[in-house]
């Protein structure tokens, strides 16, 4: 979408916007011819109109940046993927969905003929994250099978980067393990440029604790993320410089045997999907780790009781062992012996010899040598993994009820004592409004007065908190963010005049897929809090400014008010009731609403304020799947 000059108010608070037409106008032919074809350019999503020939009729801002980094040639190889997709449909005369790549991502495409021309529209959605999600339970699944196969630590460490980090598509990576004098790490396995082929490890180093950004992790046994390793000082050059670094420790109940560190060539490149996917690989690894060092592995005759030479007797039958297997395990059995030799995972209840139930994770796996084929199983007694679920699911349904019980008595202090003291309110009033000689019976009632009202003010905040909270759906659609700033100065009307205050507004977005009630809040909040803690020293004014940044629309409201001190009432500025000023129209209530909103549909706010020179709220709200 073009992006639209500045509006302005006058000092008297009036709001001067371009009406449709001037806008359409000021945006030239292009934006008409975009709006016949029926695309909006404002659509956050690529969108093109191309002809069954070839040529681009049209294209989105969005449909612009996909592709203006790609080379010529790339751009003509698309052009012509894309413009056999477009024939193909313009000669079926049928709609079409499929997935397409593009540009180092993945985009679910919609294909629509137009009728009775030789073109189509084309509307991209991206899915990277859910292929990106599915091929992690992939990758998951594989390194699985892979340790239930390693025999060593080395052969861990290297399905680490083979089975498991080159299916990332990551550029390299490499695990480090403890030295034997503890204050070392060592490279012991690594996928990309260092492994030029097999298990060959080239110029491994090795770090000292807290050396490098590895290094620190080992020392905070946190995985981190650093999206520019230009502006950190840590950053160790292995082979190469690169821009993106993610490290991760293997922890042996708590202590650290290793780390998984990965880099990449381009900023920004890790998210917190991949932190986690490689802290999950870590603890799988961790716990192979800890079963081959382990000099006393608990053995099956340990969780049943029975002695080895029981076990092995031609008499015992290990099926009189198991109490009870799943739906999954019996399935699991059923395929085993019809010749299924993929992994199984099931679980199973056993009796011990002194009649014990014992409940266990098992894992099988056939594997083959030179005497056929046999099966590898591993068995985790799962125990009191289950008793704790069953207790955590007891102390929830607990919780629950506590918190049901909770709601309804604040719902209930909230609606019916509002009409109660609704009615002091008034009948207040009228006694102030008499004429009663008596200066005590004045003094008492003006300070019942005042502490009735601000009970008053209390219900409808908790009035309010709570229609927040009970807010089970959101009902997403158009909201117009010039609408919603009309509608709320009309609100505030006497109180921006009455300041003279001066908004100015930069929208690059003027539309958004949201809920309409939450954008009103915000803008009433934080546009009355502009006017309400605004500086005596100088005119109020207050930006406001909109973009779009992926699939997240962000919202800044910058003024240049009293300000906040941050070092004093940060980690307080979104409670409720927090109040930060001594101005007698705080409650501090209106950010915690804020932040509550944005919250529960997976946004989040940010502050950036100074004492005496104004407040910068940035919001970000993340927009729903088109």
């Amino acid at each position: 979408m073009k992006k639209i000059s500045k509006k302005e108010t006058e000092n008297d608070g009036t709001i001067h916007v371009l009406s449709i037409a001037e806008r359409r106008k000021q945006r030239g032919t292009e934006y008409d011819h975009a709006e016949k074809a029926g695309i909006l350019n404002r659509n956050p999503n690529p969108v093109f109109c191309i002809e069954t020939g070839g040529k681009i009729r049209y294209k989105n801002k969005a449909a612009h940046q996909l592709t203006e980094n790609l080379s010529i040639e790339e751009r003509g190889l698309q052009l012509y993927r894309l413009a056999v997709m477009v024939r193909k449909v313009v000669k079926s005369g049928t709609a079409k969905k499929l997935q397409y790549h593009i540009n180092g991502a993945d985009f679910r495409v919609e294909v629509l003929p137009r009728d009775g021309e030789d073109a189509a529209d084309l509307y991209f959605t991206e899915i990277s994250e859910s292929l990106k999600i599915k091929n992690y339970f992939e990758v998951q699944a594989a390194f699985a099978e892979a340790l239930l196969k390693a025999e060593s630590v080395e052969d861990v460490v290297w399905s680490i980067v083979k089975q498991a980090v080159s299916k990332l598509g990551y550029d390299d990576c490499v695990v480090y393990l403890l030295g034997d004098d503890g204050k070392t790490l060592v490279q012991k396995a690594a996928h990309g440029p260092k492994n030029p082929r097999e298990t060959d490890l080239k110029n491994p180093i090795v770090l000292e604790l807290g050396e490098g950004i590895s290094g620190d992790v080992a020392i905070t046994k946190v995985g981190e993320i650093v999206k520019d390793t230009s502006k950190d000082p840590r950053y160790v050059v292995d082979n190469e410089v690169r821009l993106s670094e993610i490290a991760v420790p293997i922890l042996d109940d708590g202590i650290v045997i290793g780390i998984i560190d990965s880099e990449h060539r381009s900023k920004n490149f890790y998210s917190s999907e991949d932190l986690s996917i490689l802290t999950a690989i870590a603890s799988m690894a961790a716990t192979k780790i800890q079963r081959i060092n382990s000099t006393e592995a608990i053995k099956f005759r340990d969780i049943t009781g029975y002695r080895e030479e029981e076990l092995l007797g031609e008499g015992f039958a290990m099926k009189e062992l198991i109490h009870e297997v799943e739906e999954g395990g019996l399935n699991a059995m059923k395929e085993r012996a019809a010749g299924d030799k993929t992994p199984k995972s099931y679980r199973v209840t056993l009796i011990t010899k002194h009649s014990e139930i014992r409940r266990l994770a098992v894992n099988t796996v056939i594997l083959e040598d030179e005497r056929g084929p046999y099966t590898l199983g591993i068995a985790l007694d799962i125990t009191q993994l289950i008793e704790s679920e069953r207790t955590l699911r007891e102390l929830n349904a607990e919780l629950s009820e506590r918190n049901e019980e909770l709601k309804q008595f604040a719902q209930l202090a909230s609606h019916n004592l509002r009409a109660p003291v609704s009615n002091m309110v008034g009948l207040l009033g009228i006694y102030e409004r008499g004429t009663d000689p008596n200066p005590v019976n004045k003094t008492v009632i003006k300070s019942l007065s005042k502490a009735t009202s601000d009970l008053s003010m209390t219900l409808e905040e908790m009035h309010s908190v709570l229609r927040m909270r009970a807010e089970e759906s959101h009902q997403f659609g158009s909201v117009s963010l010039i609408e919603i700033l009309e509608k709320t100065c009309v609100i505030l009307k006497n109180e921006i005049d009455g300041a003279k205050m001066k908004i100015c507004i930069d929208f690059d977005i003027e539309e958004l897929n949201y809920v309409r009630c939450h954008i009103e809040n915000f803008f009433f909040n934080l546009i009355s809090n502009a006017v309400k803690y605004r500086s005596r020293d100088r005119l109020p004014a207050l930006n406001i400014t909109s973009r779009l940044e992926n699939s997240t629309a962000v919202l800044t409201f910058a003024d240049n008010g009293i300000g906040i001190d941050l070092e004093r009432h940060g980690k307080d500025i979104f409670g409720m009731y927090k109040r930060f000023h001594n101005h007698p129209d705080s409650r501090g209530i209106g950010l915690y609403l804020v932040h509550a909103q944005l919250k529960s549909l997976g946004g989040t706010i940010e502050v950036d304020s100074k004492s005496g020179e104004g407040t910068t709220f940035i919001l970000k709200l993340k927009l729903p799947d088109s």
